[in-house]
């Protein structure tokens, strides 16, 4: 088991401004307007993997735009002030459901508006906490919203069932969102899959809603409040910038080492069993509820940026000398169902595992066995280079792929002069097989892709 999320605290909370921007862009036009137009997508889904910070945002959220909040700076204007009612799924068995939700939002909004209410609502927030009534709660909202702009956070979303769900998005999320002048916030490991078309076509697309990790420079932010001795480049070279993960690695590296600098070559003064400790702690983290024998599989496809039935079959011949594509087929789709981890690429046509899981895997790989991982990378080259010199029109994204996975062997071995040789030979590859729209559109990619452009070494970037 991880461990689980820290208490909230604001003085700690990094970021996310992506994230406030699009909340505060709601709530103006929601406060502008305060009538339902086409312009306000009142439901956004905030997702992404474990410990990437949602629970941290929502929290965020409740302190700046509780009603009254002292640290609230909601852009709504003084005729329409904001409050926030949250709710966490996280670990609730009581049923049904719903009315434990009835009743926690509506004792919350009592506290949090006491004087604010008036004597209809009042008695209807009162009947809802009592009898856990959706009915009241929701007529009781929805004329707050004609004075306020109400926030409903509901966080976890990942352990509500779909029976459940099925129960809370009609008679909860339908009715407060077609009156668009209350925004619902929900955040849980995955997308969440809304039935009803007028919830659908209200919610912001997922694409602008993935929590992702913090880069490098908010990673040191992090750390310096939380471990100020500590290394926040090492941190990050675990962690990937998974907020979490950097918390866990920070104090314990912090507490191991007695509060000294950390230096890169951190993890070989420590004990060999903390050592160990250490290199578990970020697959166990990200990958925590995934099957033993599907981590095993994830493991082969983490060099793969994405991937489908022949790459699997290559990727993993340790399982069998010929997998059925019907096999590889469930394998993906059971993937697929830890959505968090790997989800279908609509763009791509194909099935990717999240960045950061990737990247956290793929540093867990290089530490244990450079050449194992050079050798994997290898593979993958050789994979899209067959593919390419197969097909009778080169496609521009296996050459792309063919220059990640030459970046990723040099970042296993230090080898420039065999880089240099064979991403030469790709570059080559674009420029005389390419028809000259495709090679533009290659280019452009290239200039693009900064996973790329950061696995070449300065001296070589002119190849991409």
């Amino acid at each position: 088991m991880t461990s689980p999320t820290p208490p909230y605290q604001l003085d700690l909370f990094v970021n996310r401004i992506d994230e406030l921007s699009i909340v505060n862009q709601q709530i103006q036009q929601i406060a502008q307007a305060h009538v339902q137009t086409s312009s306000v997508e009142p439901i956004i889904n905030f997702w992404g993997v474990r410990g990437i910070g949602k629970t941290w945002l929502l929290y965020h959220l409740y302190d700046l735009y509780s009603y009254g909040s002292v640290t609230s700076s909601a852009p709504a204007t003084a005729t329409y002030p904001t409050l926030a009612l949250l709710y966490s799924f996280s670990g609730q068995t009581t049923a049904p459901l719903l009315e434990h939700i009835t009743s926690q939002l509506a004792d919350n909004t009592i506290r949090q508006m006491a004087s604010a209410l008036t004597a209809d609502e009042q008695n209807q927030l009162a009947h809802a906490s009592a009898t856990g009534n959706i009915d009241d709660l929701v007529v009781a909202l929805l004329s707050l919203s004609q004075r306020f702009v109400p926030l409903i956070l509901l966080d976890n979303t990942e352990q509500v069932s779909q029976a459940d769900w099925g129960v809370i998005e009609p008679r909860l999320i339908e009715p407060l969102a077609l009156s668009g002048q209350i925004l619902i916030i929900v955040a849980g490991q995955r997308p969440i899959r809304f039935r009803r078309f007028e919830v659908r076509r209200r919610c912001l697309i997922p694409e602008k809603s993935h929590v992702r990790a913090f880069d490098l420079q908010y990673t040191r932010r992090q750390v310096s409040q939380r471990a100020p001795k500590i290394s926040a480049d090492v941190v990050f070279l675990h962690s990937m910038g998974n907020p979490h993960l950097t918390d866990i690695l920070a104090q314990l590296m912090f507490k191991q080492v007695g509060g000294a600098l950390v230096q890169p070559n951190v993890i070989s003064v420590l004990r060999q069993g903390e050592a160990e400790m250490l290199a578990d702690i970020p697959t166990n983290v990200v990958l925590e509820g995934v099957a033993t024998d599907l981590r095993n599989i994830l493991y082969h496809l983490a060099p793969l940026r994405q991937y489908r039935v022949e790459a699997l079959r290559l990727m993993c011949q340790f399982l069998s000398a010929a997998l059925s594509d019907s096999y590889c087929l469930r394998v993906l789709q059971t993937l697929g169902s830890y959505s968090e981890v790997v989800r279908w690429d609509r763009n791509l046509r194909a099935y990717t595992t999240d960045t950061t899981v990737r990247r956290i895997i793929n540093q867990r790989q290089i530490l244990e066995d450079p050449r194992a991982y050079a050798t994997q990378h290898r593979r993958a080259h050789d994979m899209y280079q067959d593919w390419a010199s197969q097909s009778p029109m080169v496609s521009e994204d296996f050459i792309v792929e063919m220059m990640f996975h030459l970046g990723s062997v040099f970042q296993a071995t230090g080898d420039s002069n065999q880089l240099q040789v064979a991403a030469s030979s790709v570059r080559n590859l674009a420029n005389t097989h390419l028809t000259p729209t495709r090679l533009a559109h290659y280019r452009s990619m290239m200039l693009l892709d900064n996973e790329i452009i950061n696995l070449f070494p300065s001296s070589l970037r002119y190849l991409l």
